[in-house]
């Protein structure tokens, strides 16, 4: 199992069905004490507010999405299993600027802060491919089971 059959399963077991159309997609998954991994949110109309911003729903939803990837990558390379079941308990977004389509997909990256048996902490970032800097911050905890 790999980081891509990970995905797979938290998207088609946890995700909603409008979650799975963000058409996310996994760029890497980092293999040393970081638990880092990194999905990219491509462009399209379906995703962008009014064809031109990143929506603040579209933003919290895809960071759930990588900081539930986070959490299982983290036990699966610590254990050898994952958790069956992930629930976001908090989530506390700060968009600090807004995302357009003109500057590409968004990038996504999720790292573990602190994990345990039960309650793992994440923080994730956002920033768009051609810009060079975070334009979004999150911090989340998860539940699992």
């Amino acid at each position: 199992m790999d980081l891509n059959d990970l995905y797979d399963f938290i998207v088609e077991t946890i995700a909603p069905a409008w979650t799975q159309q963000l058409g996310l997609k996994v760029e890497s998954g980092n293999d040393d004490y970081d638990s880092l991994v990194t999905l990219a949110l491509p462009w399209s109309d379906a995703v962008y507010q009014t064809g031109v911003a990143l929506s603040a729903q579209v933003i919290t939803a895809a960071a759930d999405v990588a900081g539930r990837l986070a959490v299982a990558w983290d036990r699966f390379r610590s254990e050898g299993d994952f958790y069956q079941s992930i629930w976001t308990v908090q989530q506390v977004t700060t968009i600090q600027a807004g995302m357009f389509d003109h500057e590409g997909d968004v990038i996504i990256k999720a790292k573990v802060t602190e994990g345990g048996d039960k309650l793992a902490f994440c923080r994730i970032t956002m920033r768009s491919r051609e810009v060079d800097e975070d334009v979004v911050v999150v911090t989340a905890t998860y539940q699992m089971d």
